[in-house]
């Protein structure tokens, strides 16, 4: 939980430096900046009007995030984290969702090899490593 809320504390920070700033270039954000997190733990501190005794040790710097929701500047939304994309950046995953992960950020290649493809070019590249023989040489 306590790594789950500062990742939201810096992204709070972050989401409302991007809201100032086009407000400053005349371009006022009309909206709340929404920032999906995957942890109920660290939602429910955030958004709790009280420190939560879970939370107590926490920064009280941290805790800038309810300001930021209050101001409307920030929106804090959980999602399941199936639908998680940017796990594929920090957890081991199954190769089906690894690769549906990879498609949400824009990263499918529609050049990409199959399998086996993969394995007979693997195959290529290991005959070429392959060290000559003496018979190699006659």
């Amino acid at each position: 939980m306590e790594a789950e809320y500062i990742a939201l504390f810096m992204a709070s920070q972050q989401a409302a430096w991007i809201y100032q700033f086009f407000g400053q270039i005349g371009f006022p954000l009309k909206a709340p900046i929404e920032i999906f997190c995957d942890s109920q733990a660290a939602l429910n501190v955030a958004k709790a009007e009280q420190t939560h005794r879970l939370s107590k040790h926490l920064d009280v710097r941290l805790h800038s995030i309810r300001e930021r929701v209050d101001m409307k500047i920030i929106e804090l939304t959980w999602i399941k984290t199936e639908f998680n994309t940017s796990d594929v950046l920090t957890k081991q995953l199954p190769q089906a969702a690894f690769k549906t992960h990879l498609k949400g950020l824009g990263m499918e290649d529609a050049n990409a090899s199959d399998d086996e493809e993969f394995h007979d070019s693997e195959a290529e590249v290991e005959a070429d490593l392959t060290p000559p023989t003496d018979d190699d040489e006659n």
